[in-house]
């Protein structure tokens, strides 16, 4: 768009026309191109003006604050350079700045040219802002001066009684050209203090780091903490999988969230057409303070943020099953008709409440050459070698049997013998030579569908079809769709291709690949709410990967794939569902492939209590006493849970550290908003001492609370919610690799 030359043409070029020359007393050239240079702001509507209608806003002229009662941040409008940046971050009734005043506020790339909130801006609009998770706060519209046909809307949100707020960017192109969106920072602001006195906590928060640090895919959380002054941030990162960067401290003194920038494994871009808009991902900033312990503000406000208000899709499942089961490990692709009603009636005997026909039960429509499972994905009719009669019969069984009922279809991979592939090459991820590609494993034989294209319906029906027909209470939709767990060329990675609908070429595919993953998600829970979704490890795109976008549109995320038998099996489950919780709600972590037909099948249990309980292995080897003992704790778990909803808390047991060789393990799920109690897991790992105290945090501290153990169901100890913290109770484990399950329960008042 050619650029006006006098000031009445100028305001109505930027969509200001209506205020009037007043607003805008100064013109001055730069460079040779008219640039806008106020000395006063235009009033626009009656709430810039007066500052009401949002319940933790306000604002005047020259600043927003936001303010909860627990967190207040302050947005200062420099009049004369027209910036917008935040001066203070603190707790509302403190003046302790978390920040700098000479903040960028966010940051990005606009057709290759360098914005911030340090540049001039016209200030076009507050409004408030709400969600449906109990979110307030404000939108500000402005208008930038730099890229006049961008226009950009920055939401913020607030939420009750939490030291949290929540950040998004709106880029609405108000031109006539297409614009490059590329190095998006939400937050782009500067630490307080950093010299000497600073640390960082990454990898789901987990991990302590000096110096500057550049997170990736698995850092939703990353912990900022000063030791001297004993307060910190939390940085939150909403955005999914491999297209989320954090940083910290690379210049010495910012840190930053937001979405991979050029020159990352996965960089984002973003083409936006005229008139379109398009939405950042979400942060959030959380602040602590009076601790030496910084996981403590992941463990309290940021898991209650995330249960309460973030919207994850756990907080709507009803039920949680006590017990599930899949027969991946040992019989993989194996399992047909027959042993599938064996392994029903004897996970029935074990009280086990769920099981899942994994991958191998379909066949390619009109295909006879004998495949491996892998390369019959696409068409999904069931193998009438394995299932004569279809489907349905087996799942009818299953429901019989009282049991709830879950199937494997991958998301997006696909036989080159296949259909759907021969009739609509179209819809598959190209690489750069224009080719279709499988992503997932650099398969001949197979490829990877892009979810931009017309494949999403396709797959869409397809797995709404057989819950309907089945009566699905969970899936497990697995595989690469973005980038592959196993490949690590990058080109190998995306979608090149420049005609699809949802994206131009790799940079722009990675994000608009996930988004529509989780649009079908969001399509499928319409039409089924109760549905489980298990959006596994390699669907997301990398090892162990789990994160707050998945959690907002799935319930679950299959995390790895454990082989090691014995107690090295256990102690591998254990530490992965410590590194990935409490940071991740910890009932969307799923565990496989511990093995019930194993000597170690109570430590295996146990260990995956303080996730989401599943169980593997070939269960028809279990004896009738075995069977009788699973049944009875797998009854046990599920009459904790009923009383006390322990599935959706878990927290770090105090004084018991990361899971390894030679020390002692633990993990502690209690409800923290009704402290009625919940479960603790207690491991012995070849530790030298049978015996250590346990001290269990969060709870009531006049209530008295009663111990019982899992085996007995008896009380081991009655003692106040004080001394449970204060003094704990004492656990024997006389074996050298064992573990205990407890109940912390409210005892009623007398």
């Amino acid at each position: 768009m050619k650029k006006p030359t006098s000031r009445r043409k100028f305001l109505k070029y930027l969509g200001l026309g209506s205020l009037g020359l007043t607003a805008f007393p100064e013109i001055i050239k730069v460079k040779g191109n008219v640039r806008e240079h106020p000395k006063n702001y235009p009033e626009i509507h009656d709430s810039y003006k007066t500052g009401k209608g949002s319940k933790y806003a306000t604002w005047n002229n020259s600043e927003l604050t936001l303010n909860n009662g627990v967190i207040k941040r302050v947005i200062h409008f420099d009049r004369s350079g027209f910036t917008f940046n935040t001066v203070l971050l603190s707790f509302s009734e403190s003046d302790f700045n978390y920040i700098r005043k000479d903040n960028k506020e966010f940051y990005f790339e606009c057709d290759g040219k360098v914005i911030s909130g340090m540049d001039e801006w016209l200030l076009k609009d507050i409004e408030e802002a709400k969600d449906e998770n109990e979110g307030d706060g404000v939108h500000v519209h402005l208008e930038s001066t730099q890229s006049p046909d961008l226009s950009l809307r920055i939401t913020y949100l607030l939420y009750p009684e939490l030291p949290v707020i929540r950040k998004k960017l709106t880029f609405i192109n108000t031109g006539k050209k297409e614009i490059r969106l590329e190095a998006v920072d939400v937050e782009n602001l500067k630490f307080f203090d950093v010299d000497g006195h600073c640390y960082t906590m990454a990898r789901y928060g987990r991990y302590k780091m000096t110096g500057p640090m550049l997170g990736n895919w698995h850092d939703p959380a990353i912990i900022l903490h000063h030791v001297r002054k004993r307060l910190g941030l939390v940085l939150g990162n909403e955005a999914p999988g491999v297209t989320k960067r954090t940083s910290a401290f690379l210049d010495g003194i910012s840190f930053t969230i937001g979405l991979t920038h050029p020159g990352q494994e996965y960089p984002f871009r973003k083409w936006l057409k005229p008139g379109e808009k398009w939405e950042s991902p979400q942060t959030f900033l959380c602040l602590y303070r009076d601790t030496d312990a910084p996981y403590e503000a992941i463990e309290g406000p940021v898991q209650d943020f995330t249960r309460r208000h973030m919207g994850i899709r756990l907080k709507k499942v009803s039920h949680f099953p006590s017990l599930a089961y899949n027969h991946w490990a040992p019989y993989h692709a194996t399992v047909d008709a027959p042993l599938l009603k064996n392994l029903t009636d004897v996970a029935s005997e074990c009280g086990i409440e769920e099981i899942t026909l994994d991958a191998g039960w379909y066949t390619l429509e009109d295909h006879t050459e004998k495949l491996d499972w892998q390369f019959k994905c696409g068409d999904y009719i069931a193998d009438p070698e394995k299932f004569p009669q279809g489907l349905k019969p087996s799942f009818h069984y299953i429901k019989k049997k009282g049991l709830r009922r879950g199937l494997w279809i991958s998301l997006a991979m696909a036989s080159k013998y296949s259909k759907v592939y021969r009739e609509h090459p179209d819809w598959f991820i190209l690489d750069r030579n224009g080719q279709p590609i499988c992503v997932h494993s650099k398969s001949s034989r197979n490829v990877t569908a892009c979810m931009t294209t017309e494949w999403y319906s396709y797959i869409k029906n397809i797995i709404a079809d057989k819950v309907e027909k089945l009566d699905l209470n969970y899936v497990k939709l697995d595989l690469a769709i973005v980038t592959s767990a196993y490949i690590y060329d990058r080109d190998m990675s995306g979608c090149h291709a420049l005609d699809h609908p949802g994206h131009r070429g790799q940079n722009e595919s990675y994000l608009a690949i996930y988004r529509q993953a989780w649009a079908l998600f969001d399509e499928l829970h319409n039409s089924f709410p109760e549905l489980f979704i298990d959006c596994t490890y390699e669907t997301m795109g990398a090892s162990h990967l789990i994160d707050y976008s998945m959690c907002k549109h799935a319930e679950g995320n299959w995390l790895s794939n454990i082989y090691e038998r014995g107690p090295k099996g256990a102690l591998q489950a254990r530490h992965l569902a410590w590194l990935c919780s409490p940071t991740i709600p910890a009932s969307a972590c799923v565990i496989g492939n511990l093995q019930l037909d194993d000597p170690n099948f109570a430590l295996y249990i146990k260990s995956v209590a303080g996730v989401f309980p599943i169980v593997l292995g070939d269960i028809m080897k279990l004896n009738e006493k075995e069977r009788t003992w699973i049944h009875s704790i797998s009854s046990w778990m599920a009459e904790v849970q009923q009383k006390h909803n322990y599935m959706l808390f878990r927290q770090d047991l105090a004084g018991f550290g990361e899971p390894s060789e030679g020390s002692w393990d633990g993990f502690q799920r209690i409800n923290t908003e009704t402290q009625s109690g919940g479960l603790v897991g207690v491991f012995r790992h070849g530790a030298p001492e049978e015996e250590r105290k346990v001290f269990v945090k969060y709870l009531n501290g006049r209530k008295k609370y009663a111990v019982r153990n899992e085996i007995t169901g008896k009380p081991v100890v009655q003692m106040s919610g004080k001394k449970l913290m204060e003094e704990g109770f004492k656990v024997l484990l006389k074996g050298n690799y064992e573990g205990a399950l407890f109940e912390i329960e409210a005892m009623p008042n007398v």
